[in-house]
């Protein structure tokens, strides 16, 4: 009597550890990518935006590694720098539009602004012979509140026109 006790109570705290791991495995969940690209680059991902545009451009890649379909709240997408957040609504910015509804597991998307007008943001009227190195950061959320945020520490070099990653 006393083993099925104990196998009864083991039996019910692996029912307990089950459930919470395959909740946990159906949580949703989006990584983050953040990088320049030049003007030929920014014409493939953007041709019908964009045009002929030979600038360089901050590139943000997001995708659903979750078990479940998220819906991106389109406004909410930000890039965090040292002085300004850069909005969607501050500024103009591509792939907005060509977002999916909803992002399913294993999809992707893109969307990017011209580095030139974050850096304007950031203070840097003329960033020709700057040596700084600004941390930035991607936010967004989808439409029921969840936010989400780039795990990896980022920082434009915009000596070199580049951002470096921090894992």
């Amino acid at each position: 009597m006393k083993l099925a006790e104990i196998l009864g109570v083991l039996g019910f705290g692996l029912s307990i550890v089950v459930f919470a791991l395959t909740r946990w495995e159906r949580r949703k969940t989006l990584t983050m990518d953040i990088e320049c690209v030049c003007g030929e680059v920014c014409g493939e991902k953007f041709k019908d935006e964009v045009g002929e545009y030979d600038e360089i451009m901050i590139v943000i890649r997001v995708m659903n590694v979750g078990a479940r379909a998220v819906v991106i709240a389109k406004e909410s997408i930000e890039i965090t720098g040292p002085k300004k957040n850069v909005r969607v609504y501050d500024t103009d910015w591509y792939g907005i539009n060509s977002i999916p509804y909803p992002l399913n597991p294993g999809e992707s998307f893109e969307v990017g602004l011209f580095l030139e007008s974050f850096t304007y943001f950031q203070g840097y009227k003329n960033k020709e012979f700057s040596k700084d190195q600004l941390p930035i950061s991607v936010t967004l959320s989808d439409i029921e509140g969840k936010s989400y945020k780039t795990k990896s520490k980022y920082e434009l070099l915009l000596e070199v026109n580049d951002i470096r990653r921090f894992c």
